[in-house]
């Protein structure tokens, strides 16, 4: 046991495991309980930020540190589909990037290669990808879908973004430039995969069906 460490309650258990951040010179213990609600400690398992109470994460997010603005230090996906952020007070505050639905898979990542970080959401049958303005960047969509989580392939030349529809099988690929790859082979029976492969100029596609891979060159 790590000496001093507070033993912490759980009244509804984990719904994924802790995360770690340390930041401004202080350590930060991220979880939420199998309802959403957010809890932070400190590497001692002392409460570090008390959370304002009616937040609840989705469970289609991670917590992130925030990298975009000065509206909270973490900033996540809501269960409402809503972007929130968490201060160092606890105080939250939300801001709507369109509607996908309740419990949104939600990303944070450098998609556009420009060193600033945008946000993809995906749900109620569409993924889009905005910039901290809430511009669209790149989008799909396929009405009455059930998403599994987006995989995002990032670049400094083009990035990509694939997933797959639970349902029909089907694969949605799109990549900065808002061009989709179209094509009857892409159905899978697994989430897809893409990766670069040394001796490729592009990254590849892989999907499963039918117990057998497919690769398909992403251009």
């Amino acid at each position: 046991d790590l000496n001093g460490w507070q033993q912490v309650k759980l009244n509804n258990g984990l719904s994924d495991p802790p995360q770690f951040f340390r930041t401004s010179g202080k350590d930060f213990i991220v979880y939420a309980d199998s309802r959403g609600e957010i809890n932070i400690i400190d590497r001692r398992g002392r409460q570090r930020i008390r959370v304002e109470e009616g937040l609840l994460r989705s469970t289609g997010s991670p917590v992130y540190e925030n990298k975009t603005n000065n509206k909270g230090i973490f900033l996540m996906a809501s269960s409402k589909g809503d972007l929130a952020y968490i201060d160092i007070n606890g105080k939250t505050t939300t801001s709507r990037f369109g509607d996908h639905g309740n419990h949104p898979w939600f990303d944070y990542c450098d998609f556009t290669g420009d060193k600033e970080n945008d946000f993809i959401f995906c749900g109620n049958g569409k993924v889009d990808v905005y910039t901290k303005k809430k511009d669209v960047i790149a989008s799909a969509s396929m009405p009455g879908s059930s998403f599994s989580k987006p995989v995002v392939y990032s670049s400094k030349r083009v990035s990509w973004l694939a997933v797959r529809d639970l349902k029909s099988r089907k694969i949605i690929v799109f990549n900065t430039n808002n061009q989709s790859v179209k094509g009857n082979s892409l159905l899978s029976d697994a989430d897809p995969v893409i990766f670069y492969s040394d001796g490729e100029k592009m990254p590849v596609l892989v999907t499963v069906l039918g117990g057998k891979m497919i690769f398909t060159l992403l251009k």
